[in-house]
């Protein structure tokens, strides 16, 4: 839960200083704008036009280069004409969006949540769609076929043989209690500007994805993350890491 702080924490200070916004005018806007904050998360139930433009301000906010798909996807969803963000709206509101995630931490958890299962969700029907994805252009494909044992004994062990690209090299880490626990770790080769990299792969034919976290020189998934995923047959098709650049927009 600490390390979610701390991720919480990195990535708002790093959105104030994106977009210019000192904690001095956040606590101005907090003063007089409360109650407005306290029900930030009566924008997801669109019921005014207004609500739909805060959701596509919200992801161009949180979600840089992926705020397009993401924006188009859910309008598509909620039957919304216009996926293109107002530059305008996007500046004038762009202060409440980030004191609302500073004060409300129910509205800043779920807008993240929000962004993450819609970018989930492309990236799955993207894995449908194609059986091999080409590699971006002067890039290799990440994408390697891994079966490996599972750990034997209690407590997260290491099983398998380390993955290796040239970003850096992935561990697989795995754990039985009352049900499997799955957890990754990626050890950059340089400095990643990143707060988080996501992870992705399948198991027994079935697409999961883990969010690993920034911590010291390493990423690290949650132990609950990985909760339920049964790898003791291997896990594959592995894609990692997909870099999320959060020092877009």
């Amino acid at each position: 839960m600490e390390k979610e702080i701390n991720a919480q924490d990195e990535f708002i200070d790093q959105l104030l200083l994106n977009n210019n916004i000192s904690l001095r005018a956040i606590y101005k806007y907090a003063d007089e704008h409360m109650k407005e904050l306290e029900q930030a998360e009566n924008i997801f139930d669109l019921k005014e036009e207004k609500d739909e433009k805060f959701c596509l301000a919200l992801f161009r906010l949180m979600a840089g280069k992926y705020a397009a798909d993401i924006s188009k996807s859910f309008c598509e969803r909620y039957n919304i004409t216009d996926s293109s963000v107002d530059d305008i709206f996007f500046e004038k509101n762009k202060l409440f969006l980030i004191a609302a995630f500073i004060y409300n931490p129910s509205f800043f958890a779920m807008s993240w949540n929000l962004c993450g299962i819609i970018r989930s969700q492309l990236a799955y029907q993207a894995e449908m769609q194609e059986d091999v994805r080409e590699p971006e252009t002067g890039e290799s494909s990440d994408r390697i076929e891994y079966i490996a044992a599972s750990p034997e004994g209690p407590g997260f062990k290491e099983f398998g043989t380390p993955l290796e690209n040239k970003k850096g090299v992935l561990v697989s880490r795995g754990a039985q209690f009352d049900v499997s626990y799955l957890q990754l770790i990626f050890r950059p080769k340089a400095e990643l500007p990143d707060i988080f990299i996501d992870v992705r792969f399948t198991v027994k034919g079935k697409y999961h994805t883990l969010r690993l976290y920034k911590e010291d020189e390493i990423f690290i998934s949650n132990p609950e993350e990985g909760k339920g995923i049964d790898y003791k047959n291997g896990i594959e098709n592995i894609d990692f890491p997909e870099e999320t650049d959060n020092n877009d927009e």
